[in-house]
């Protein structure tokens, strides 16, 4: 997906619990006092060329957060005439189901360990 992927739109969590904020400083000129700070959770969203869609979060805390996003046809490239498999994919790159949804309900909700990257695979589900 990084490599060959289109880049899409981030995803909008729903929630985030405990919605946080990180900080560090950066010597740079080109941020004021050197302060950036930035969510816990990063995310990005890329569709490859199969049609199917990578999701990753990224938690930068030390700390465990809870969150919940909706993909959603006006934002990414779904139908709301098809049903998507959810899978996780694993350091090893295997996947496995997590749900199946219809694009009109298809909303994530999760945790994610500190320190942690989940990589998700979102396609149309084969009947």
């Amino acid at each position: 997906y990084l490599v060959y992927g289109q880049l899409l739109r981030p995803l909008r969590l729903m929630r985030i619990e405990p919605d946080q904020s990180v900080s560090y400083y950066e010597k740079s000129q080109r941020y004021k006092d050197g302060f950036i700070r930035v969510k816990t959770l990063q995310t990005g969203v890329f569709r490859a060329n199969d049609g199917s869609i990578g999701v990753f979060i990224v938690n930068i805390s030390d700390r465990k957060s809870g969150f919940t996003f909706g993909l959603s046809p006006e934002d990414y490239p779904i139908s709301n005439e098809s049903t998507y498999d959810v899978m996780r994919i694993n350091e090893r790159g295997q996947m496995q189901s997590v749900e199946s949804r219809t694009a009109d309900t298809l909303i994530f909700e999760d945790e994610i360990a500190a320190h942690d990257v989940l990589f998700l695979c979102i396609k149309v589900k084969d009947h």
